[in-house]
């Protein structure tokens, strides 16, 4: 007999259907822009380009994601913070995940390049301002600060990321949000360098329950579907243990709602090993491009200055006559 025949059946992770992650699209869409409309004096024209800007970018998340087969896959937009595209798979690759993780911010920026070129044409400072959003806010998602896209691409092309190393990678980046936000006033940065701080703290108490359950022989490597009877029980008894909260908040719910909740507690603790199906050509070349645009606007600073100012002249004139 089966050793796991003696622990009970793991819970089945329940997803919300499709209509209801669309309906909180659209919640979340229409807090954000009600959010942002307040806080930039009523500028209905700025937060509408925003909201594009922002929904192309996660777009290109959610196609690619979508294209991969990821499961359960949802955008949601967080008031004063952007947005995000969430998604999950039994067993991620490096080449699909950096080409997720990338399809966001190129084409995001290139798409902002097209625009500001096709602006000198037509003289037109409404699609200059459209561009520089573009290129601003998909040049900010490479910068290699995590949660940024830049973040991510740097943890899932480094074979050495270990947990130790994403715990002082996350607070090196939660230092540097609060750094630049105290540098430029922005109470709103501080706060998410803060709150990334949150998210260390969180992430030693993982990394502490890992240690330990490596200890006494419960594996966590693995995806929540091939999460054996046994393992389960043994992360889910560990998680108990270690949360007085968790042990309380279960007491009080219903036995299904519980279970979910440890259910997903569990998931949240293992480890689903990317498998490194990238070759070093292919790496080589997205880390060229994610390098050049990151060092392109000094490029072009240093070495068009003079271009853009006499091709652009009608434009700055446009901002000093207003």
């Amino acid at each position: 007999m089966d050793q796991n025949d003696f622990y009970p059946e793991k819970p089945i992770i329940l997803e919300k259907n499709t209509q209801r992650k669309t309906s909180q699209m659209l919640v979340s869409l229409i807090l954000f822009f009600a959010v942002f409309f307040v806080f930039f004096s009523k500028d209905f024209l700025f937060v509408t380009q925003l909201i594009f800007v922002l929904l192309i970018h996660e777009l290109g998340h959610f196609l690619m994601m979508k294209y991969f087969n990821y499961e359960n896959v949802r955008m949601l937009f967080v008031p004063m913070m952007g947005a995000f595209v969430s998604g999950k798979k039994n067993q991620y690759f490096q080449k699909e995940s950096l080409l997720v993780v990338s399809a966001g911010p190129i084409p995001g920026f290139l798409i902002g390049v097209v625009l500001l070129i096709v602006s000198n044409s037509y003289h037109s400072a409404f699609l200059v301002n459209f561009s520089l959003l573009f290129i601003v806010l998909n040049y900010i998602n490479l910068l290699p600060l995590y949660p940024l896209d830049g973040g991510q691409f740097v943890k899932i092309i480094s074979k050495r990321f270990t947990d130790y190393f994403t715990l002082i990678f996350e607070f090196i980046s939660s230092l540097i949000f609060i750094g630049i936000g105290w540098y430029i006033d922005s109470w709103l940065m501080m706060i998410f360098g803060f709150y990334m701080g949150f998210r260390v703290h969180t992430i030693q108490s993982v990394i502490r329950i890992r240690k330990e359950l490596k200890e006494e022989g419960i594996a966590y490597e693995s995806n929540y579907a091939e999460l054996t009877r046994k393992n389960y029980a043994g992360i889910r008894s560990k998680l108990l243990e270690k949360s007085k909260t968790l042990r309380k908040y279960i007491d009080t719910v219903e036995e299904e709602e519980g279970n979910q909740l440890l259910a997903k507690q569990v998931n949240s603790i293992l480890t689903n090993a990317l498998t490194f199906n990238a070759s070093l050509l292919f790496k080589a070349v997205l880390l060229l491009v994610w390098i050049f645009i990151l060092i392109s606007p000094f490029i072009v600073y240093f070495l068009f200055k003079e271009d853009l100012i006499s091709h652009y002249g009608w434009y700055f004139q446009s901002l000093s006559s207003k």
